[in-house]
């Protein structure tokens, strides 16, 4: 994650010195359209590693662990049904 967001820094401005110092043709294309992607895509997915994916305090995490309760109880119930 850490890696992505360096890359991402480093592209946007390295494409935004280039295309200053080289001219508005010679990196125009590339440059703008990837600078554009990475400063939408590099905050989502930060936002969707931290809500969904980072820890048990996430909406997946919270879920999973919710999904595991549910389990344990059904499983706990069985046993007691059993004896």
């Amino acid at each position: 994650m850490l890696a992505l967001n360096l890359a991402g820094i480093i592209f946007a401005f390295a494409s935004g010195v280039v295309d200053n110092l080289l001219g508005y043709y010679v990196w125009h294309w590339d440059a703008k359209r990837w600078y554009e992607f990475l400063m939408i895509a590099v905050p989502v997915i930060n936002i969707v590693y931290l809500w969904f994916i980072a820890s048990d305090a996430s909406l997946l995490g919270l879920w999973l662990k919710r999904k595991r309760i549910e389990e344990e109880i059904r499983l706990k119930e069985l046993e007691n049904q059993n004896k």
